[in-house]
């Protein structure tokens, strides 16, 4: 996925929550999904590939585990 592709789902990210809590497309989100405890779209992509890449890591197979 490209930067621009992540970019455009991250603004539709953003957009949700500007419907459900009543904002303008003016106003930002960041303080919102910080007082939700949430991640916006690009950093939750880069948190499940770092699991996914930890997960390797603690995996007791030896081929996976050399990739």
């Amino acid at each position: 996925m490209s930067a621009a592709d992540m970019q455009k789902l991250n603004v539709c990210w953003n957009n949700v929550y500007r419907g459900v809590f009543g904002m303008n497309l003016w106003e930002s989100v960041k303080e919102l999904q910080l007082f939700c405890n949430r991640l916006d779209y690009v950093r939750i992509v880069h948190t499940r590939k770092l699991k996914f890449w930890f997960g390797f890591k603690m995996c007791d197979n030896k081929i996976l585990y050399g990739c």
